[in-house]
């Protein structure tokens, strides 16, 4: 009885031994740089707005149309960026 049972436990383990290795297929990711150029008008300097003098007036002046040239900076420096999200 002892050898029949011992017999059963090795066919048994016999079978499971046996692996079936199976090999997936493999999947390569390349990343590419993709340079955009940047439009000559988009990289075109400022001009800074001076004060014509020390005045109250004169410096709210040049105070003002500093804001618009900031704004207008960064406007520029967003369509720059946009230009890389492009696909």
């Amino acid at each position: 009885m002892k050898i029949l049972a011992a017999a059963a436990t090795l066919a048994l383990a016999g079978c499971v031994s046996h692996q079936v290795k199976v090999s997936l297929p493999q999947t390569q990711v390349e990343t590419q740089a993709i340079y955009v150029p940047v439009p000559p008008e988009l990289t075109a300097p400022f001009d800074v707005p001076e004060r014509k003098s020390n005045l109250i007036d004169d410096v709210v002046e040049a105070y003002n149309a500093r804001g618009t040239t900031i704004r207008q900076c960064n406007a520029r420096l967003q369509k720059i960026s946009d230009l890389g999200m492009q696909p």
